[in-house]
């Protein structure tokens, strides 16, 4: 259920400034395109620190800054100062007028906050005489920080709504309305693959493959691959998460403070990509905080310039990507999180990444990506990208139509390894893949055998491509690998043709 857009909203709150209270609206309309977002009744200094902390709270709250200008009217407009308790009220009367809110409720309340960076509502100063003279003017309900509600008994004839943070004013108003509501997993990219081009066949490739089957993905090119631009369209491939995730992954973001108390459940996978100074304890956490890792968990963990994190660093990372989970012993007691995470890794394929005018020695060259080789050792799919196309290349399928693919390979592989109780190929144990090969009868591993018994493969490396044969097998609709599967599952894994 979507609510439409208001032409003109009116949000009550009250104003202090130089030591006086008085009531205050805030109005606000759908400007014209000629327009920029503004506010007016305003001192002129304050206006754009005003709109950029409403911008910074409507965005961390997972809401959207609207496209249409919209104008926000304070009236009476001679107010003498900036008022910072006011901040919360124009954030909720521009949410109404672009339809992310439903405007029942607001004509009965008044909005009495400031409005933190990250959504928060914080308590403003001269609480008690604001709530006053709200109730002298007939409200009976006021909108008020949950950090306020020891102040708010000083005025028993007003009853206090206690909100932690913007998004959780807007989904009980959607509730209350009867819509549907859904937080956002926090800091996630938004992107369409329909920005790579058609053109740029094997990066598109890779990324379905890797989402259809979960499988950890290294993304290896020049500085001109946009290897950060390709990675940012993997989350928006893949599936929801189920109930018992979701409430995991809520659970651990309230731990790290990312998250108000009242969501108990995510829905989109998370993602975390922890810049390579982070520290071996920032990626694995802590007995009081969850690392990288473990926020991780049911989503992706993007380590880019992968090369330059410390060994100490990527030797930790080790056990959780076996595992599944973090386990923290010391100070006499054990923490144990999951961390069941798909790795992404994104590097320059040479110190300089300068594609064809690449100066580095083969030594050089080498070096380069020799500290990553244990968490390579993990990866299913190493991809050697070409730099991007072009933008005016013709545009590829859009995010929505290859994650209906990766849905139905993932339901494939679902009811394949239905006894195994995995959610995607690459969670399927080694000893259920060997049997797969004698229970459909899989006969023609020469593209397989080739590559181990030249050495080029590790045990590992081929159940990798196992797995990696049964994601393109379901992806293509098949019921068994065939000799191409096979032949393309290991020229992705080793990156060079089978």
């Amino acid at each position: 259920m979507n609510t439409p857009s208001h032409t003109v909203v009116t949000v009550p709150t009250v104003a202090a400034t130089s030591g006086t209270v008085r009531m205050i609206r805030i109005r606000a309309s759908i400007g014209t395109a000629q327009q920029a977002t503004d506010i007016t009744g305003l001192p002129s200094a304050s206006l754009v620190p005003t709109l950029d902390r409403l911008r910074a709270a409507v965005v961390n709250a997972g809401l959207r800054w609207p496209a249409t200008p919209i104008r926000l009217d304070v009236f009476p407009t001679d107010a003498p100062t900036a008022d910072f308790g006011i901040d919360a009220a124009l954030a909720v009367a521009l949410l109404a007028a672009t339809g992310q809110l439903p405007t029942d409720r607001l004509p009965e309340l008044v909005v009495l906050a400031e409005l933190g960076p990250d959504g928060s509502l914080r308590t403003p100063q001269s609480l008690p005489e604001r709530l006053a003279c709200a109730a002298a003017a007939a409200f009976r309900v006021a909108v008020v920080a949950t950090t306020s509600l020891a102040v708010t008994t000083t005025v028993p004839s007003i009853t206090a709504w206690p909100i932690r943070h913007l998004r959780e004013l807007v989904d009980t108003l959607r509730a209350a309305a009867g819509e549907d509501t859904q937080w956002p997993t926090p800091g996630v990219p938004i992107g369409d693959l329909a920005d790579v081009p058609a053109t740029h066949h094997h990066a598109r490739r890779v990324l379905e493959i890797a989402a259809a089957g979960g499988h950890h993905l290294a993304l290896i090119g020049p500085a001109t691959a946009a290897t950060t631009t390709l990675a940012h369209r993997l989350p928006g491939l893949l599936p929801d998460l189920d109930d018992h995730t979701g409430r995991q992954v809520a659970h651990l973001h309230h731990t790290a403070g990312l998250l108000p108390p009242p969501v108990q459940v995510l829905r989109r996978p998370p993602w975390q990509a922890p810049h390579h100074t982070s520290t071996a304890a920032a990626l694995i956490g802590s007995h009081r905080r969850p690392g990288a890792i473990s926020l991780a968990h049911g989503g992706l963990l993007f380590l880019n310039e992968a090369p330059e994190f410390t060994n100490l660093a990527i030797e930790s990372l080790l056990p959780p990507l076996s595992s599944g989970q973090v386990v923290l012993t010391g100070a006499g007691r054990t923490v144990t999180r999951p961390a069941r995470t798909q790795l992404l890794l994104a590097s320059r394929d040479c110190p300089c990444g300068v594609a064809d005018k690449c100066a580095c020695t083969p030594a050089q060259r080498r070096r380069h990506l020799r500290g990553l080789q244990q968490l390579l050792d993990r990866v299913a799919i190493r991809a050697n990208l070409s730099p991007m196309p072009p933008p005016e290349a013709a545009p590829g399928e859009p995010t929505a139509m290859v994650a209906s693919r990766v849905a139905q390979a993932r339901a494939a592989a679902v009811a394949r390894w239905a006894t195994q109780r995995v959610t995607a190929n690459h969670d399927v144990p080694t000893e259920a893949l060997r049997a797969s090969l004698r229970r459909h009868a899989i006969s023609d591993l020469g593209p397989l055998r080739a590559q181990v018994d030249a050495g080029a493969v590790t045990a590992r490396g081929a159940s990798h491509i196992l797995r990696l044969a049964w994601t393109i097998t379901d992806l293509a609709g098949r019921e068994r690998p065939e000799h191409d599967d096979l032949v393309e599952a290991v020229t992705l894994h080793t990156g060079r043709s089978a």
